[in-house]
C-alpha cells in the first residue's frame, strides 16, 4: 500500500512538471522567474533586459513571452539595453 502511494506522489510530480510551459532547470536565476508572467500580461514598464539573441526586450516579461512562444533557448545576457 504504501508503494503504490510512493508511485502516484511521484507520478504526480511529473504530471505537474510536465504541464509547466517550462520548469526552473535550464534557466539562470535572472530567467527562472518567468512563470510569474504566464497570465498573459506584462507590465508597460520600460526596464530594459538584453537577450542572449542580442535583442533588446523592453522588459523581462517581453523576453519571457519569446521562451513561452518556442524559443527555449533564450536567456537575460544582462540587465540594460543590448
Amino acid at each position: 500500500m504504501l508503494a503504490r502511494i510512493v508511485l502516484v506522489l511521484c507520478l504526480a510530480g511529473l504530471a505537474q512538471t510536465a504541464a509547466m510551459p517550462f520548469g526552473l532547470s535550464g534557466f539562470n536565476d535572472i530567467d527562472s522567474q518567468c512563470f510569474i508572467y504566464s497570465n498573459g500580461m506584462c507590465p508597460r514598464e520600460y526596464n530594459p533586459v538584453c537577450g542572449t539573441d542580442g535583442v533588446t526586450y523592453s522588459n523581462r516579461c517581453m523576453l519571457c513571452w519569446e521562451i513561452f512562444m518556442g524559443n527555449f533557448n533564450l536567456q537575460i545576457s544582462k540587465m540594460g539595453e543590448c
